[in-house]
């Protein structure tokens, strides 16, 4: 265990630089094994701190004594699930909830249930959900019925220790199944964590909300989306009071905006919105008693990704944007808390800086220092003393002394719109192979500035890896992502190949050692790069990916969701014709490049269909492509044994399609 001072840490810089020398090949394994320290939460006194871990590939929860430095308890959840979140009630309790591990998905889903357990782990217990029952209030009977709902934790209650906020999201029957689709009205109730009776305060008049509440557990904000995707916001002056609409379809504040902290006197929401004729993700201010809402970050070059409040007062005082590294921008409260926060920066030069939980009193926090090399390190920081204590690195066992920057960099695509891209070079970057590594959603996700394990896998084995922030990413404006509108097959595709020329450029890499790979999305916009612009790749690797997408509409699971077919229709269009022409299974026999398709026998985002009818394609037309599918994986290969064949055959292929002609 370290500790250090802030006032010399403001002398010295921080900041770890990758090595000049060559860097060594780190072992696989280092790089396709998830993180150890997920996320860690101080209880009120900061007596005690919860952290969920991953060991051997499933997730706990450990529970440490802090001056002791000593693990006292554990959760650790049955084969196919894992410890999803805990919460702290009180410094004797704690609440959590377990997800299931589905096959069919790359993220476990969570199963609607509240339990309950002491400090150290001890003596846990089912309090609502599915297979908890109903305890009856005033009577000691306990019902053998149980509540087709999924619950979740709002807060808790300072007044009664005893008792915690929860929104119940009733089921709804389909044949003999009950299903949680989010299509009735929701029921507040107030949850006794000694036995698991219920309190219902009220029913809310809207599906599926994101809430703002008041300490004491009085619900006042609330935003929500309608199932023809128009976004509403409402709040009311008690819990006695008629909700006010503040957003409709006639509103120019409507589009993405979403509810993220009410003020210590409920007279002010901060909600998260676009501002500008870029429409930059900000946050405004929004004043209760005037209805007036004021942006509080105006000078932006990308969306406002991460924000801090006051602790005395709950107003929100510090945005962070990532257009290159973290960027700070601060509102003009000058406060203590503010003041302490820009202590935090100084001393962590260059890297991001996060407050993950404080202590009730707020006079210690828990904090976490990332960067694109540094996976993350959790510190114990002392408001008081400006004391920090070093308390664990997520991915101990990467050393950020090993990894390779990601430079960002901007460029003008054929018609002239400006295009980021993030770029990291390997040790001995001459002639060095390149991959385009694309993202998926495509939209509202981007490439950021950030730890990332593929890119530092490939770079350590003496690739250049190119991330394309290609029209209709996030982080960089609503004009920018609704740029790539109906354009998946068109305008994306020739950002990525405008970028990739330039790096050509300007970068002294291998202009005939090329290759794409991608995920979801990303598989897509490979082939379909490999398909319009045949000269580029020597190879296109496909992981889970779409190839047909006139079939988004009938298969998989977003027409499925609450507004999935709407959102198809706004990013896709309509026009089969147009759609078969973006579709890279009907452009095979283009592709010049030799393909790696990679599946998920289970995958119900992008189903295995997809690659199936790809492979059959590319086989009719001579191409037999190498093919992995893994039968116990959905949406992506999560387990370590299948992720360590992926990966090894991955490199190997991009290897000898990129190998040099001596």
């Amino acid at each position: 265990m370290r500790a250090f001072y802030l006032i010399v840490l403001c002398a010295l810089s921080f900041g770890i630089n990758a090595k000049d020398t060559l860097v060594k090949d780190i072992p696989l394994d280092d790089f396709i094994k998830q993180g150890d320290y997920l996320e860690m939460t101080l209880s009120p006194s900061g007596k005690y701190i919860a952290a969920r871990i991953r060991q051997d590939d499933r997730v706990m929860a450990i529970f440490i004594d802090r001056k002791a430095k000593k693990v006292i308890g554990a959760l650790n959840p049955s084969l196919g699930s894992e410890v999803h979140r805990v919460r702290w009630v009180s410094d004797e309790k704690v609440v959590f909830e377990y997800a299931e591990r589905r096959s069919s998905l790359d993220w476990p889903v969570p199963t609607g249930e509240i339990y309950v357990a002491n400090f150290d782990g001890r003596f846990p217990k089912l309090l609502a959900g599915y297979n908890a029952g109903e305890q009856t209030t005033g009577s000691h009977i306990k019902r053998k019925e149980y509540t087709p709902a999924s619950f979740q934790m709002i807060n808790s209650l300072p007044s009664d220790p005893n008792r915690i906020l929860v929104i119940e999201h009733p089921w709804s029957q389909k044949g003999d199944s009950w299903w949680d689709l989010r299509r009735r009205l929701p029921v507040i109730s107030t949850l006794d964590v000694r036995n698991g009776s219920k309190r219902k305060s009220e029913t809310l008049p809207f599906r599926d909300p994101s809430l703002l509440t008041t300490r004491d557990g009085e619900i006042r904000f609330a935003t929500w989306v309608e199932d023809n995707g128009v976004q509403k916001a409402a709040y009311r002056k008690s819990a006695d009071d008629d909700w006010i609409i503040l957003m409709d379809e006639n509103s120019e504040f409507l589009v993405d905006a979403s509810a993220l902290w009410l003020d210590n006197a409920a007279k002010k929401a901060y909600l998260w919105g676009r501002y500008g004729e870029k429409g930059f993700m900000t946050i405004y201010e929004l004043e209760f008693s005037t209805q007036k809402l004021t942006p509080l970050f105006t000078d932006l070059d990308a969306d406002i990704a991460d924000w801090e409040y006051d602790p005395a007062t709950g107003e929100i005082i510090v945005g962070v944007t990532f257009f290159e590294k973290a960027k700070y921008h601060y509102t003009d409260a000058n406060s203590e808390a503010q003041k302490a926060y820009k202590k935090l920066t100084r001393a962590f030069d260059g890297s991001n800086i996060s407050i993950v939980s404080r202590t009730e009193d707020n006079s210690h926090m828990l904090i976490r220092v990332n960067s694109d090399i540094n996976p993350g390190e959790y510190y114990y920081f002392n408001r008081l003393t400006n004391k920090a204590d070093f308390l664990w690195a997520n991915w101990s066992w990467i050393d950020p002394r090993d990894m390779l920057p990601i430079k960002t960099e901007v460029l003008a695509a054929r018609d002239g719109v400006a295009i980021p891209v993030r770029i990291t070079l390997p040790t001995k970057h001459e002639g060095a192979p390149l991959v385009v590594l694309i993202h998926g959603g495509p939209h509202g996700v981007s490439d950021d500035w950030t730890f990332d394990p593929e890119v530092q896998l490939l770079a350590n084995r003496g690739f250049a890896v190119l991330q394309v922030n290609f029209r209709g990413s996030g982080n960089f404006g609503s004009g920018f992502m609704q740029a790539g509108y109906r354009q998946w097959g068109g305008k994306i595709i020739d950002d990525i190949y405008d970028a990739t020329q330039w790096t050509l450029a300007n970068y002294n890499l291998g202009a005939d050692r090329i290759c794409a790979y991608g995920a979801s999305f990303g598989g897509y916009a490979s082939l379909m790069l490999a398909a319009k612009y045949p000269d580029l790749l020597k190879c296109a690797v496909g992981y889970v990916g779409i190839y047909d997408l006139n079939l988004m509409f009938s298969s998989g699971d977003i027409p499925m969701r609450w507004g999935g077919e709407a959102y198809l229709q706004r990013v896709l269009g309509t026009d089969e014709k147009e759609l078969s022409n973006f579709s890279p299974i009907n452009h095979v026999e283009k592709i010049k490049a030799n393909v790696m398709l990679v599946h998920g026998e289970e995958d119900i985002r992008a189903p295995v269909e997809h690659a199936e009818l790809m492979r059959k394609a590319l086989k009719k037309a001579g191409k037999d492509p190498e093919w992995l599918l893994y039968d116990r994986s959905g949406h992506g290969v999560r387990g370590l044994n299948d992720r360590r064949e992926l990966y090894t055959k991955l490199l190997d292929f991009l290897s000898e399609n990129t190998r040099a002609v001596q």
